[in-house]
């Protein structure tokens, strides 16, 4: 596993780990807390909904032209021009399908739906862009671009939440106009990054090229759509299906904003991987090393943020939220302990995708996909948010498993089976640590900080992750 690829990694994720936490935590709670429950979590319906559709506007193109580019470099121009073009046409597709589903289904903010259709063309876009600076190797450049929004938007929405002048004035549709304009702002530097390495120059367009692009982005596509399906349907559902729909998508937001963030790292490797992994598809010792460093680093970090949900989670919600609410702490305690299962299906996924076993994968997330959806029609007008974390739980951790199935059997690719009962013996140590801080009358700030030192430790014990095998992969060429 290269020194740069690494190196760009933990860019990555310090640069993610300094902005999205005070985006999420600064600046989305904020929001939430101002505006309400109930408008809040209409909002979050209604871009879930977008989330779930946003595959008509790429239909699998990214995946597509970052996978090829960094196969074969010299296809940029041809693959840049027919993915801008057929993109361009999927965003018009894309934004009358989906205020046709929305008036369909009685929702009648369409001023909201249409601010949150363009935020979704846009980030479409970027993620686009972003594609390609990965695929050109470009880690560092991508790791920048990645929190340039955020950091934009923190700044912006920071004065109208936190300024006196401002501080009254402020509603929904600024925050989403506000999204809007920091994500336009980011991709013109995109685009000023691949002006600078030549992207545009040479740029190809025939029909037949963008066709083909198309039809070989289908399975690409299906993918990415099954996962909306499997990781957003169940908040638009609740917010419809539920007697106080609305109220019960507010405090199911106020959970997934902590998984959103928990989520982040798991992102970030497949972000980086899926290029590295695509273009390294035939040298199996490389790949088989990067997998197992992403593995014991991912997991263990993901048993860490689950157990100190499960235990800290009361605490936790009154630092996030300033009051106690049982059954929003409850909701809280079951959402974030699905980052495990997240985390393992990002690795195992991306290397799917990566080796070209697309199809394997995609049957898997629609199996998961049915599942889910289904239990969540019958299940959340009885048990409202409280169904959709556990259900949530159950389908993400059947996919974690089928996956992890699924590279052992196309590829060969896996880890020692001795390394999963670390896993569990870490799981152990770290909700125990949690469970003995937590009869401590100190702040949730010294616990989390006193856990995680402990949690360093069994990783150094356990030789899981150690600082010395890190430094030894760092100083290797």
């Amino acid at each position: 596993m290269s020194k740069s690829l690494i190196t760009s990694l933990f860019l990555m994720i310090l640069l993610n780990v300094i902005i999205k936490p005070v985006w999420i935590f600064g600046i989305d709670r904020q929001v939430q807390i101002q505006v309400g429950a109930n408008v809040y979590g209409k909002y979050f319906a209604l871009i879930s909904l977008a989330f779930i559709f946003n595959i008509l506007l790429d239909i699998g193109i990214t995946n597509y032209a970052n996978r090829n580019i960094a196969t074969n470099n010299t296809l940029l121009p041809y693959i840049m021009g027919n993915s801008l073009v057929a993109k361009f046409f999927l965003s018009i597709l894309y934004a009358v399908i989906l205020v046709m589903i929305a008036m369909g289904s009685g929702i009648n903010n369409v001023k909201l739906l249409l601010i949150l259709i363009l935020l979704q063309i846009l980030s479409s876009l970027l993620l686009f862009g972003r594609g390609v600076v990965s695929a050109l190797q470009l880690f560092k450049t991508d790791a920048f671009l990645s929190i340039i929004d955020k950091a934009l938007l923190i700044i912006v929405a920071g004065v109208w939440l936190y300024m006196p002048y401002f501080k009254k004035q402020f509603d929904i549709y600024e925050f989403a106009w506000m999204q809007v304009v920091t994500i336009g702002v980011t991709i013109i530097i995109c685009c000023i990054v691949l002006a600078g390495k030549k992207a545009f120059a040479n740029i190809k367009f025939d029909k037949k090229g963008a066709s083909k692009i198309i039809m070989q982005s289908i399975p690409f596509a299906l993918t990415v759509f099954f996962m909306g399906m499997h990781n957003r349907t169940d908040a638009f559902l609740l917010e419809r299906l539920h007697s106080n729909g609305a109220q019960e998508a507010g405090v199911y937001a106020s959970a997934y904003r902590l998984l959103d963030a928990a989520n982040m790292l798991g992102y970030l490797f497949a972000t980086i991987l899926i290029s590295y992994w695509s273009k390294l598809a035939s040298e199996k010792p490389v790949i088989q090393k990067s997998l197992s460093f992403s593995h014991q680093l991912l997991i263990p970090t993901g048993i860490l943020l689950a157990s100190a949900a499960v235990i800290l989670n009361k605490p936790l919600y009154y630092l996030l939220y300033h009051h106690t609410n049982s059954y929003a702490e409850e909701i809280l305690q079951w959402c974030l302990i699905t980052v495990v299962p997240y985390f393992i299906t990002h690795i195992y996924g991306t290397l799917l995708t990566a080796v070209g076993k697309i199809k394997s994968f995609m049957r898997i997330v629609l199996l998961c996909a049915i599942i889910n959806v289904t239990a969540n029609v019958i299940a959340i007008p009885l048990w409202g948010a409280k169904a959709c974390v556990i259900i949530g739980l159950c389908s993400q951790s059947l996919l974690a498993v089928l996956s992890i199935i699924a590279v052992k059997r196309e590829t060969g690719h896996g880890v020692r089976t001795s390394l999963w009962f670390k896993y569990l013996l870490i799981a152990v140590i770290t909700v125990c640590s949690f469970i003995l801080l937590n009869k401590l009358d100190i702040s949730v700030w010294a616990k989390l900080i006193a856990a995680a030192l402990i949690w360093v430790a069994a990783m150094n014990v356990l030789q899981i992750f150690s600082i010395r095998s890190f430094l030894k992969l760092m100083s290797e060429k």
